[in-house]
């Protein structure tokens, strides 16, 4: 996995949270579409939807 981008974070608004994330886990469909065992998955894609982090906005 690499960092191809960096974008700026939007304005926050009433309703959000800035969560500062401080690891990220790659879960059984993230192996399958990394191995090319998911014919729906298109790159580009951000795996890793599972996080910790802390609150800081």
């Amino acid at each position: 996995m690499q960092i191809r981008e960096s974008r700026q974070l939007p304005a926050l608004t009433a309703n959000d949270v800035k969560i500062k994330v401080s690891c990220g886990g790659i879960c059984g469909s993230d192996l399958r579409v990394y191995k090319g065992t998911i014919s729906y998955a298109q790159y580009p894609l951000r795996p890793g939807h599972e996080v910790i982090g802390t609150v800081v906005g």
